[in-house]
């Protein structure tokens, strides 16, 4: 608390102040993402003006094999998760993919760095009894494991590839890494939920349904990927523990027939045995 009489007159405005001072982010079906000026929209006579697009699709190859009359937009944005301070931006795709851009003022020819993360775990159908202890990330899955998927199917389940080489890019948001989610057995991985960024501690984070992965952007590894079911181990709230089937009344009614029958026998055969 300031000790001076109410009203305190101090301090002085910057004249190299932020030209724009709010910016909204839209993402669109094709990959791309415009960056609007938003203090414009402020006045009635003028109308919100895009500062600048950024196309996601331009850090991987065109496909082939894809037909121009196909619905599905594997370029999509479903995620941005943007810092101000550090001026990086990251962003998840439709295709499980993840994208870390860096602001550059200068034009560049660097490689594209890629990650092949996969997000899964190996369910143990072995017997759980009540008082089982936590089991512990890594245990109850196989998420560290690259050994699970079949190099073949990650050539032909992979949908999107990174442009090989040094990408000449130019200023503005330049792409710096990219982590992929490969295919399991021909299935396609889960859509990426939720994704941040902090600059601070130099990691980026994301996850899925399965599971959840942290990336150190700094170094450019992942530190991380587990399953969901690693999280919780046998303290899962959300699992039943598998117990023996119950005996149902038709069961009960049989084994009770079979030793009927069984006795029904006995007791011939012993008749039989007395008349001889």
């Amino acid at each position: 608390m300031s000790e001076r009489d109410w009203p305190i007159t101090s301090g002085t405005w910057s004249a190299q102040g932020c030209r724009y001072s709010e910016v909204i982010l839209t993402r669109h079906a094709d990959g791309s993402i415009k960056f609007w000026d938003a203090s414009a929209g402020k006045s009635a006579n003028l109308q919100r003006q895009v500062l600048y697009k950024l196309k996601t699709s331009k850090v991987f190859e065109k496909s082939k094999s894809r037909s121009t009359e196909s619905e599905d937009d594997p370029f999509a944005i479903h995620l941005i998760s943007l810092c101000p301070e550090s001026r990086k931006l990251c962003v998840a795709g439709a295709s499980s993919h993840v994208i870390l851009f860096t602001y550059k003022k200068s034009e560049c020819n660097e490689e594209v760095m890629t990650l092949e993360i996969p997000i899964v775990y190996e369910v143990i159908e072995d017997e759980i009894s009540p008082d089982c202890q936590f089991s512990g990330p890594g245990s109850a899955g196989s998420g560290n494991k690259l050994d699970l998927f079949d190099s073949d199917t990650k050539k032909e389940g992979q949908t999107l590839r990174v442009r090989n080489g040094p990408q000449k890019k130019p200023p503005g948001f330049q792409a710096q890494l990219v982590c992929l989610t490969p295919w399991n057995n021909g299935e396609p991985p889960s859509q990426i939920t939720s994704l941040t960024i902090n600059s601070s501690y130099g990691l980026m984070a994301y996850g899925d349904e399965p599971g959840l992965v942290i990336v150190d952007i700094e170094q450019r590894v992942c530190l991380l990927n587990v399953g969901s079911p690693d999280l919780y181990g046998a303290h899962d709230p959300y699992s039943r523990i598998p117990r023996s089937p119950k005996k149902t009344n038709s069961l009960r009614c049989c084994s009770r027939i079979s030793i009927r029958d069984s006795r029904g026998a006995l007791a011939l055969t012993r008749s039989v045995f007395r008349a001889k």
